[in-house]
């Protein structure tokens, strides 16, 4: 039951964050890799966030659930 939970529940999310994503406008950028990605985030985000309104996790969301609580803003 706790599986099938889990499925329903990632299942979900993935729909509403594919509808948020196909109205969303702006550019986004991702950083993917097994080292770095936490600072490459911080640094990318000090960069861009003096000129442009930038959405940006400010925990360590490397997940599934994570990535889609990230883009539906209930992280």
């Amino acid at each position: 039951m706790k599986k099938f939970l889990k499925k329903l529940v990632l299942f979900i999310l993935k729909r509403l964050a594919k509808k948020r994503i196909k109205r969303f406008k702006g550019k986004i950028i991702a950083v993917t890799g097994s080292v770095g990605k936490t600072s490459t985030k911080d640094a990318i985000y000090t960069v861009l966030n003096s000129q442009f309104k930038v959405k940006y996790s400010k925990k360590s969301m490397n997940s599934d659930f994570g990535l889609l609580l990230t883009i539906l803003d209930i992280d």
